[in-house]
């Protein structure tokens, strides 16, 4: 069985994430794995896409990942998930496909011909079809197109960062998560993707502007130092179980909690948080030490650590940088195998146009590839055919000669004298049915030649005739075809076969309508030898 491989690229805050991923029959593997950060003077620096350009660049080239295909996430902020209910149950894909933006155009933040969508988790049932839909603007997708196209990269699937995350989730532990209600925050440097997984379903999503990088903001204004001197000295002495530790990451972490108590109320539509059974941390913000103990606290429920790379056994990121490749590993998984493995969040927000081009020319490849081997299978065959003909050659004037010596024997030309007079005599004893006898015989049996007349008739040597037909109205045009249908000769054998005609047409001669037809059909063998 062929493996499937895909490189998945998470374009983060402060650094790119890269995934070169595997399946083999049901076992998902990392073959190859790599982060690097930017170069960032402090938390507040815009990053441009020349940047990440550049370091992707280097990561690429350091690590040997594959560049075909490519799957990247677009963050979760920047799309917009709607659901829609009480479609027809009798509509099908293409039916679908028309109603979709229909439905959600009065719906979306911006207008839908600046948006790109996909829909997915569709559900049929016999009153109706449900299904959601998620959008994001042109300008959001072009982005990551333009930086995939300036690393001559092969971009397959563009896939929203939360989806990525409870991909995982729900590959990993679908089992698991039947009857729970389970919420995942990915805490990453910038963005935190907030997930509520109901049942084993993606039930709701949200992204909040918060994350590592505003502890490191804080440490870069309480000590006036630069992002990475910062950076440091966070890792080193952020810490919410000491008085010290704590006095920069619990307002921090105070922050994270509202976010998360908002995030969960937004959900229940409810001024409380209950009905969620545990959250889920991860991402590199998650690794504060005393985080998990503190939120367990605050939240009044089970919180735990979770290291999405941690069932994958890859030894060659410490463990710290694991716990941020949720988003990475997600996009590959639905990229490379949404159908079978994440179903319910199956999309892809690549452009359709895009996917048909590749489609295209890889169409173009497989025709110019076939094409070669063709040239050199017909190469070969005229090699072979050369001999072959030589051969045949060979064998033909051997054959003549041998023709030649029996045509000079005595009994061979008293037979084929005997042969030729025999033909000439039946020749010449045969009857010659010609097309006027053909016609004076249908005459005889059109009933009326007022109302219908055979302007022409012709008949060629296969015994297959063609006439055209002149009636007064479409009546008698069907009389005609039922008396050639039924006409026989002599009252004894069908006439004619196969009778079939044309389109009917209306001409106005001398004043008045005429209907006109052309007609075919085929002798019968039968009646020829009658005639004869």
């Amino acid at each position: 069985m062929a493996k499937e491989q895909i490189t998945a690229i998470d374009i983060g805050t402060n650094s790119v994430k890269v995934l070169e991923l595997e399946l083999s029959q049901t076992e998902i593997s990392i073959v190859n794995s790599g982060v690097a950060s930017y170069p960032r003077q402090s938390t507040t620096e815009k990053i441009t896409d020349e940047a990440v350009v550049e370091v992707l660049i280097q990561l690429i080239q350091n690590k040997g990942f594959r560049t075909k295909p490519v799957a990247v996430s677009v963050p979760r902020h920047a799309v917009t998930v709607k659901s829609l209910a009480d479609l027809p149950p009798s509509a099908k894909a293409e039916d679908i496909d028309r109603m979709v933006p229909i439905q959600v155009e009065s719906e979306l933040p911006f207008d839908i011909v600046d948006a790109v969508y996909s829909y997915y988790n569709v559900q049929r049932s016999p009153e109706n079809v449900s299904l959601e839909v998620v959008a994001t603007k042109k300008a959001s997708v072009e982005r990551y197109i333009d930086i995939a196209e300036r690393l001559g990269l092969k971009l397959r699937h563009i896939i929203p960062s939360a989806f990525a995350t409870y991909g995982v989730i729900f590959d990993q532990f679908r089992e698991q998560l039947a009857g729970q209600t389970l919420a995942v925050v990915d805490i990453g440097a910038g963005v935190a993707d907030f997930c509520i997984i109901q049942h084993g379903r993606l039930a709701f999503s949200r992204s909040f502007a918060f994350g590592g990088n505003n502890l490191t903001q804080a440490f870069e204004r309480e000590y006036g130092i630069s992002f990475q001197e910062a950076e440091e000295r966070k890792m080193a002495e952020a810490d919410l179980r000491s008085p010290e530790g704590s006095r920069l990451a619990q307002p921090w972490a105070e922050n994270l909690t509202t976010q998360i108590v908002r995030s969960l109320r937004a959900f229940t539509g409810q001024d409380d948080t209950d009905g969620t059974d545990a959250v889920w941390l991860c991402g590199g913000g998650s690794l504060l030490p005393g985080l998990q103990d503190y939120l367990s606290e605050k939240l009044g429920m089970q919180v735990e650590i979770w290291n999405p790379l941690g069932k994958m056994r890859d030894e060659s990121l410490p463990e710290n940088l694991q716990m941020g490749f949720s988003v990475a590993l997600g996009v590959g998984i639905i990229g490379m195998a949404g159908k079978e493995r994440t179903p319910t969040v199956n999309a892809n927000l690549l452009p359709k146009e895009i996917t048909e081009r590749e489609e295209r020319a890889r169409w173009k490849i497989r025709t110019f590839a076939i094409a070669a081997l063709a040239v050199l299978i017909l190469a070969a065959a005229g090699i072979g055919f050369a001999g072959w003909r030589r051969s045949q050659a060979a064998q033909y004037e051997s054959a003549v000669e041998k023709l030649a010596t029996l045509e000079r024997r005595e009994e061979i030309r008293s037979a084929k004298t005997a042969l030729e007079k025999s033909i000439l005599m039946h020749q010449i004893a045969s009857p010659y049915l010609t097309p006027l006898e053909i016609l004076r015989e249908i005459s005889t049996k059109l009933p009326d030649r007022k109302k219908m007349a055979l302007t022409n008739l012709n008949m060629d040597k296969k015994g297959k005739l063609s006439m055209n037909v002149e009636a007064n109205s479409h009546a008698d045009v069907s009389d005609v075809i039922r008396i050639l249908n039924e006409a026989k000769l002599m009252d004894k054998v069908k006439l004619f076969n196969n009778v079939k005609h044309g389109a009917i047409s209306k001409v106005m001669k001398e004043k008045r309508p005429v209907f006109q037809v052309q007609l075919a059909c085929e002798l019968n063998n039968n009646a020829i030898q009658e005639i004869e």
